[in-house]
């Protein structure tokens, strides 16, 4: 398709003034690879570049933007299909000390035998998981046993009070922090050390391994 040299020379114009291709192919209406092959042999001084580069960062700032709330949005709706989802299980002790059993299962440790042994460094998984094995059995609170695993920067004492109220465990039933290896590389911002809780109650256990194994066999080929 040819073109009237005055579009050719508009387009070699604004190229020396910075716009860059897509820019140039909208205003004249033709394809961008026409605007390409005219604009190739044009030099830009100084003040087109910088006018190119910003048009660059603005452009990335935008498609950044776009993502993030195409993220945003898809965010939304997973989580509202969540909520449809949960309100649709029954909310019983079956439910509970079934998802108890799966978290012991990944979490916990599979040598224990007479007690239970949950570790995470994650407090809100913490938090689920004794939730669950609280609304599951009719617990003696006394029979919890917490222990932090802890890097040589962290304060004790102030990482016991958040450990205590994010397990409901009392400090009296904290052992002996474990201090953890650290190289001095690097630290972890906001990080919280881990916490091993046991409770000590051979039955619970017995029963929660009972459940993941029986699923499993269940459901698996």
């Amino acid at each position: 398709m040819s073109y009237p040299i005055q579009i050719k020379d508009k387009a070699k114009h604004l190229r020396t003034k910075g716009y860059s291709i897509r820019e140039i192919a909208k205003l004249l209406a033709i394809a961008q690879g026409t605007a390409s092959v005219w604009s190739e042999n044009v030099k830009l001084d100084t003040a087109a570049k910088l006018r190119l580069q910003k048009r660059r960062v603005f452009g990335q700032y935008k498609s950044g933007e776009i993502q993030k709330q195409k993220s945003l949005s898809n965010k939304k709706r997973f989580e509202d299909d969540a909520k449809v989802l949960l309100q649709q299980l029954p909310h019983n002790k079956a439910l509970y000390k079934l998802l108890a059993s799966f978290l012991l299962w990944t979490e916990g440790s599979k040598s224990a035998r007479s007690y239970i042994s949950f570790i995470n460094s994650d407090p809100l998984m913490i938090q689920t998981f004794l939730t669950l094995l609280r609304k599951s059995f009719s617990l003696n609170e006394s029979k919890f046993r917490a222990l932090m695993h802890l890097h040589e920067y962290h304060k004790e004492q102030q990482q016991m009070i958040f450990w205590s109220k994010i397990a409901n465990v009392s400090k009296h039933q904290f052992n002996k922090t474990y201090l953890k290896p650290h190289t001095g590389r690097r630290i972890r911002e906001g990080y919280q050390g881990s916490l091993r809780i046991r409770y000590y109650d051979v039955r619970i256990a017995m029963e929660l391994r009972a459940i993941y194994n029986t699923f499993a066999k269940q459901i698996g080929p």
